[in-house]
């Protein structure tokens, strides 16, 4: 339980107790599925999408790092990410007809160095055949001892194009790193607003 008194004003769980949980919540549902390995792999700490002007290709710059959310000097946390990937309206824990896992489109692959802990990585990426409307680009990397991290999960709107200037709406989405599938459909779109009401 979160807070500090049984009927918690609403004023106070949004700005005091909300704000601050919100990031260790959703991280803690993106690491559901493997909770002692994907915590030792890189994490997607930023990502920025835009298209060219026809909206026929989607340009990603990606960083990972797999230092960014220790506190100390743990071992785990300075290896090299030698690979970042990309799935485009799958998600990659989903399996093909063949229980074979799916191949993410590859927007880093490098051999270790050293001093990689922390990289950031460009790709452009063929959405001419995507339809109009919202999608999901689903992004995951992969450290030198080979543990992946969770994923993470951002939408785009490829809109209707039209004589007018049109631009790309881009936000993140909640990652849907759980493996129930009707979980990560409802959880890429799921809003991050809590509404609440106060006991009378």
């Amino acid at each position: 339980e979160l807070g500090t008194s049984f009927y918690q004003s609403c004023d106070y769980f949004e700005e005091s107790i909300l704000e601050v949980n919100k990031k260790a919540l959703t991280y803690a549902a993106k690491i559901s599925r493997a909770p002692y390995s994907l915590p030792k792999g890189p994490d997607i700490t930023d990502a920025n999408l835009s298209t060219n002007d026809e909206f026929s290709s989607l340009a990603i710059v990606v960083t990972a790092s797999d230092s960014s959310n220790t506190a100390n000097t743990h071992p785990m946390a300075g290896q090299d990410v030698i690979e970042i990937s990309a799935f485009v309206d799958n998600h990659p824990y989903d399996l093909l007809e063949d229980g074979t896992t799916r191949e993410g489109i590859v927007v880093l692959e490098k051999p270790s160095d050293g001093n990689s802990a922390t990289v950031t990585a460009t790709k452009i990426i063929d959405i001419s055949d995507l339809a109009e409307g919202k999608h999901v680009i689903y992004l995951i990397a992969k450290d030198s001892m080979n543990y992946k991290g969770p994923v993470t999960a951002y939408s785009f709107e490829k809109p209707t194009i039209q004589n007018e200037q049109v631009s790309l709406e881009v936000s993140p989405a909640t990652d849907t790193s759980i493996v129930d599938e009707k979980e990560k459909e409802d959880m890429a779109t799921i809003s991050t607003t809590i509404n609440c009401t106060e006991k009378q």
